[in-house]
C-alpha cells in the first residue's frame, strides 16, 4: 500500500498540485534505472536521468516506461562544473566510471578487480544549473530531490548547481567517500560544508559500506578492517 491508495490524500489539494505540476526528482548516474525512493507516487512525479554512457541509455528508457512515472527523460550527459568535453575513466564494472582515474594504492591495497581498467571515452558534460534553466528552461518542476552517485563527482555537479540548490531543491541524496577511491576525488568532509553553506542540513547516511582484504579474523576481532 502507497500514499497513492489512501482516499485523503486522493482527495487533497496536494495530489491535485502535483497532478498539475509533479514532483521533480533528478538522478545523477542512473545506470541501472531510477532509485526507488519516488516510486510511491511515480504517477505524480517527473523522472529526469543523467547517464553519459550511451551504452545503458537503452535499458535505462525501458526501465523509465516500466515506471509510471508523469514524465520521464534520460539526458545522456554528465553533469560537472564546467560545459564541454570530457574523458570517462571506463573500468571492468560499469557503475565504476569515472570522471575521476581510479587510485592504484587503492586498487591494490583491496584487490578490487571492478576496477581494473577498460580504457576511456569522450562524453558531453553540462552544468545543471544549464540544463535546468537554459535548455529545459519551460519545465521549472525539475530539481525538487537530487540523486547523485557519480563515483566521486559529486561536489563538482553541485558546484554546478548553485542556482538549482538555491532556488528549488528541498532534499539531496549523495554517494560520498572517506577515502580515495579514485584520485583527487573530494570526500565526504568537502561535499557536507559545501552544502552547509547553501542551508542544507546533514541528515544522516542512508547506508554504508566497508572495504576489507579479511586480513582480520572476526572470530577474534571485533568491527571490519576499514
Amino acid at each position: 500500500m502507497t500514499i497513492l491508495d489512501d482516499p485523503a490524500f486522493l482527495a487533497s489539494d496536494l495530489r491535485r498540485a502535483l497532478v498539475e505540476r509533479p514532483f521533480g526528482y533528478i538522478d545523477v548516474g542512473a545506470r541501472g534505472g531510477a532509485k526507488a525512493w519516488c516510486a510511491p507516487i511515480a504517477p505524480l512525479a517527473a523522472a529526469l536521468l543523467f547517464e553519459p554512457d550511451r551504452s545503458c541509455l537503452a535499458d535505462l528508457e525501458n526501465s523509465l516506461k516500466a515506471g509510471g512515472w508523469a514524465q520521464a527523460v534520460v539526458e545522456p550527459l554528465g553533469l560537472g562544473r564546467h560545459s564541454g568535453p570530457a574523458v570517462l575513466n571506463l573500468y571492468a564494472h560499469g557503475v565504476n566510471h569515472s570522471l575521476y582515474p581510479a587510485n592504484p594504492a587503492f586498487c591494490d591495497r583491496y584487490a578490487v578487480a571492478s576496477l581494473a581498467d577498460a580504457g576511456t571515452a569522450t562524453v558531453d558534460l553540462a552544468t545543471l544549473d544549464e540544463v535546468l534553466f537554459d535548455r529545459r528552461k519551460s519545465e521549472p518542476h525539475w530539481g525538487e530531490f537530487l540523486k547523485l552517485d557519480a563515483q566521486g563527482a559529486e561536489l563538482d555537479i553541485l558546484a554546478g548547481a548553485t542556482r538549482t540548490l538555491a532556488e528549488r531543491t528541498v532534499a539531496v541524496v549523495a554517494e560520498c567517500s572517506f577515502l580515495d577511491i579514485y584520485e583527487g576525488q573530494p570526500r565526504f568532509s568537502a561535499l557536507e560544508p559545501f552544502l552547509a553553506e547553501r542551508g542544507f542540513t546533514f541528515y544522516g547516511f542512508e547506508g554504508l559500506q566497508g572495504w576489507s582484504c579479511k586480513f582480520l579474523d572476526k572470530r577474534t576481532a571485533r568491527g571490519r578492517e576499514r
